[in-house]
């Protein structure tokens, strides 16, 4: 669903898995697309979701 901070407008589904469903998601775990390294929806509905902030090892 997010790649790179940036939507995947192809892998979101015109039902429940839609723009609104995924900003509203973000909007209850206080993040922006621009925050996301990876997001996907697993096969029971939920979002999994990596940070770039995790990605960065210093």
């Amino acid at each position: 669903m997010v790649y790179d901070g940036k939507i995947l407008y192809d892998n979101l589904s015109t039902h429940t898995y839609n723009e609104g469903w995924l900003m509203a998601e973000l909007k209850k775990r206080n993040l922006v697309v621009f925050d996301i390294s990876y997001a996907v929806v697993g096969t029971k509905g939920n979002l999994y979701i990596d940070l770039i902030k995790d990605q960065s090892r210093e």
